[in-house]
């Protein structure tokens, strides 16, 4: 699979903590959430592949791990030992494919939706989550 970043929609806004927990939840085979993508049409320009709709920072954070532009837990991905590497490399990472002709409007409206609908946790309940954590 060929993949081609998204429209600038939104730039690159992670921090190092960000993308460290990131390879923290796949080396816990914790779930980081479904990419969005979107296949091109073959009579595009650049045709080839699919265009990032929704993930475009967690694959950021993978491949540059991935291609040693930073160290997780003190080690750059090619010093990790070849089982670490194994099971980073098969870590499965769900995919939503959207149809060639969706239209740039429908991709804007898209990419609104999956960034505002739901509801964060309220603080004070991730407060008395980690509160029981810190009792163990």
């Amino acid at each position: 699979m060929i993949l081609i970043w998204s429209h600038h929609i939104r730039d690159y806004v992670w921090t190092q903590k960000d993308k460290d927990e990131l390879i923290t939840s796949i080396f816990s085979g914790i779930e980081i959430g479904r990419f969005v993508v979107k296949r091109r049409k073959w009579d595009e320009r650049d045709s080839k592949g699919y265009e990032i709709v929704d993930g475009k920072q967690r694959m950021n954070a993978i491949m540059e791990f991935f291609m040693g532009k930073f160290k997780w837990n003190g080690k750059y991905f090619h010093e990790l030992h070849g089982l670490d590497r194994y099971r980073f490399k098969d870590y499965g990472i769900a995919v939503c494919e959207l149809r060639e002709n969706v239209t740039k409007e429908e991709l804007l409206e898209i990419f609104i939706r999956i960034n505002t609908f739901g509801k964060t946790m309220p603080k004070e309940q991730i407060e008395k989550v980690q509160k029981m954590l810190d009792k163990k």
